[in-house]
């Protein structure tokens, strides 16, 4: 556990600097210094320097570096970084055009994924109006990726435990916690414009009308993490050089896999599987060589590295991954797409394959595909799969923020039990167990209502969507459907749900009768 910080406290106007030191060194590679919090009359300013020279985003891919305001029963997340891939960047820019006001963060600045086109380092600075619970917060930094599919929390770290303000005034109520307001700057730290973001705004009825779901026990928590390395060899090699090229990012990704699996006796690994697979171009026998050759390094260096026995292993190999290929075709769609699939459907391995995609159209889709698709083709694939211990109530308060995947649902929800409903620790542990529990309707029923605590409704609607048939979300379905002003709806899920949470869902068509709705939108309601 980190030492609490020390604050020092300046005397004549009210001004405090915390903390000036040196570069510190958070996720995978990611740097942190010159950490300064300023207090001045209502205003709190939080700058921090960003060394981003280690993280490179390949194209589909982006990293979220967000600097967060906690405390019991409070969180301001503070405008992010963002380090984006080209064709990511474009499905991120039409999702916020398309999203509600307000329901995704205008980032602070966003960088290139490839450090050769950018800056890296990132001078930030932002001001939010001060409110008195801000005294005792703790900074840190969250840190997510965004692939074509997934949003994946990486780590929070702590900047600092603790702020140790003293208010500006003695009298306080003069301070607004309805609203923040973030300056937003370049990556040099120049100034823009200021744009209030207001606080969620929370639905007091919901409090007593929303369903909450124990989950099944999870006496064995048996779990399975993967991940997907694209390792650069030396012309003629097949060793797993760490310093090589950019071999140094992607193996930092399977350390964030397997170091955690090794700290304080958390868990078991039961078995490893590592799969090589190489591109079509050139002979078959030579691909099937190179791709059980490369399979077969990298277990040694997984077995010397992380000192693993190599009796967990099961290894393989696929010499030319034309299944993959089809499926970035498909995920693509370049102009060619549609013929470079018939004519690998309609041509065998052996029988001129790659002959015929040479051939097409001149030879373009074949060189485009060398180029952009053939290099995703060169992989190893990572499959560990492992038991993990129960943990005591602080190791799961430490671990929902770093480590989740190795929380049960049971275990994560102890650590909301440390928060007030409503608040916005309360909602975030429920809405990271339905992410890391992405098919279990418990998770999500339970997230929709720890989100309609918040009004947030389009949360609520996200998380329920999936589970409309399973009769445990029909109350929250008529929450939401009752938060939305839909009382006719809302209704009718309160009487489908009175056979599965008649109590609960009895009291909601009272409180639709109490509040003078019509007589029949509580017709059935037999007391």
């Amino acid at each position: 556990m980190k030492h609490p910080f020390r604050s020092l406290l300046l005397t004549g106007p009210l001004f405090l600097l915390l903390s000036l030191f040196p570069s510190c060194a958070f996720g995978f590679g990611v740097k942190v210094g010159s950490l300064s919090v300023r207090l001045s009359d209502d205003s709190l300013r939080v700058s921090l320097r960003l060394d981003l020279g280690m993280v490179v985003a390949r194209p589909w891919v982006s990293y979220t570096f967000t600097p967060v305001l906690r405390a019991p029963g409070r969180i301001v997340e503070l405008p992010p970084v963002l380090v984006s891939g080209q064709r990511r960047l474009r499905f991120d820019r039409r999702e916020r055009a398309l999203s509600p006001s307000g329901y995704l963060r205008e980032p602070y600045c966003i960088l290139p994924g490839n450090p050769r086109d950018r800056r890296d380092t990132v001078f930030y600075s932002v001001c939010i109006a001060y409110s008195p619970w801000m005294r005792t917060a703790s900074l840190a930094l969250m840190q997510e990726s965004k692939d074509c599919c997934d949003l994946e929390l990486l780590t929070v770290d702590t900047l600092l435990p603790i702020l140790g303000l003293a208010d500006p005034a003695s009298d306080s109520s003069g301070f607004p916690e309805s609203s923040v307001f973030a300056t937003y700057g370049s990556s040099a730290g120049s100034s823009g414009s200021s744009t209030p973001v207001e606080s969620s705004v929370r639905c007091l009825p919901c409090a007593a009308m929303v369903s909450w779901l124990d989950p099944d026990l999870e006496s064995e928590k048996h779990r399975t993490g993967y991940v997907t390395l694209y390792i650069d060899y030396p012309q003629g090699r097949h060793h797993v050089e760490r310093g090589y090229r950019n071999n140094a990012l992607e193996l930092s990704r399977l350390d964030s896999l397997l170091l955690p699996l090794r700290e304080d006796g958390l868990s078991t690994i039961r078995r490893l599987e590592v799969c090589g697979y190489a591109s079509p171009e050139g002979a078959y026998y030579d691909n099937d060589a190179l791709s059980r050759a490369r399979a077969d390094r990298f277990v040694d260096y997984m077995s010397s590295h992380y000192s693993l026995s190599r009796s967990l292993f099961h290894v393989s190999h696929v010499a030319e991954d034309w299944d993959r290929l089809c499926e970035l075709l498909r995920a693509y769609r370049p102009a060619y797409w549609e013929e470079s699939l018939a004519v690998i459907s309609g041509t065998g391995i052996f029988e001129g394959r790659e002959r015929d995609l040479m051939v097409l159209r001149g030879g373009v889709p074949y060189r485009e595909m060398s180029a952009r698709l053939f290099p995703l083709l060169r992989r190893i694939g990572v499959v560990v799969r492992y038991d993990v211990r129960h943990v005591a109530p602080e190791e799961a308060a430490r671990l929902v923020y770093t480590h989740p995947q190795l929380l049960s649902l049971q275990e994560m929800y102890r650590v909301a039990r440390y928060y007030r409903p409503g608040t916005e620790q309360y909602r975030e542990i429920y809405e990271i167990a339905a992410y890391h529990f992405p098919d279990d309707p418990v998770a999500h029923i339970n997230a929709a209502s720890a989100v309609l605590l918040s009004g947030d409704t389009v949360s609520a609607r996200h998380y329920l969507e999936r589970f409309r048939a399973d009769p445990r979300a029909w109350n929250d379905l008529g929450v939401l459907a009752y938060t939305e002003g839909k009382l006719e709806e809302a209704a009718d899920w309160f009487r489908k749900a009175v056979g599965v949470d008649p109590y609960r869902a009895r009291k909601n068509l009272e409180r639709l009768m109490a509040e003078g709705r019509r007589p029949e939108d509580v017709e059935g309601n037999d007391k």
